[in-house]
């Protein structure tokens, strides 16, 4: 069934809107995590610093932004007719004239190849990360006298760290 009437078509527009605010938040996101790999590289602890707080205040806006993106997304699928377990864009695309359909499907597909670099990118800084974490602990066990604990800060907060061999005594 084709609906093309003013309503619809501000929906649509609506949800246009929405998506394309979504491939710049994407966008976005990929650009800080490549900012975040490149001051941990250079060992530039300011500007890391203010990257995670623009990452931390970019995660709010996200929650907003996820919210306003499912509304117009629910909208136009219920002006559609579309049930609220359908409500999926590949649904409404089904509902709506070939030229609107064209513009979804083109975000729709954006998106994915947003949400794939993304992907992507955030499994390069995990890594990376992963790496600095056992470069740190090598340093630790070098300096440190053998099985003496250190208080290091993991993702749950402080853990004691056991030294295992100590390649570096200390008291000698």
């Amino acid at each position: 069934m084709i609906l093309s009437n003013r309503n619809i078509n501000s929906l649509v527009d609506a949800l246009l809107c929405e998506l394309d605010d979504e491939a710049r938040r994407l966008a976005s996101r990929c650009q800080q995590l490549d900012d975040m790999s490149s001051a941990l590289l250079a060992g530039d602890d300011a500007a890391l610093e203010q990257l995670l707080s623009a990452m931390d205040t970019s995660a709010l806006i996200n929650v907003r932004t996820d919210g306003r993106l499912s509304d117009a997304c629910r909208r136009l699928g219920d002006a559609l007719g579309c049930r609220q377990q359908d409500c999926r864009l590949a649904r409404i695309m089904e509902r709506l004239d070939p030229s609107q359909a064209l513009a979804l499907s083109q975000r729709r597909e954006s998106l994915t190849s947003l949400v794939d670099r993304l992907r992507q990118k955030h499994m390069e800084a995990a890594l990376l990360l992963g790496e600095c974490r056992r470069l740190n602990s090598l340093m630790l066990e070098c300096v440190m006298p053998r099985g003496q604990s250190v208080t290091v800060y993991g993702a749950a907060g402080t853990e004691n760290w056991q030294t295992h061999d100590a390649n570096l005594d200390t008291e000698q």
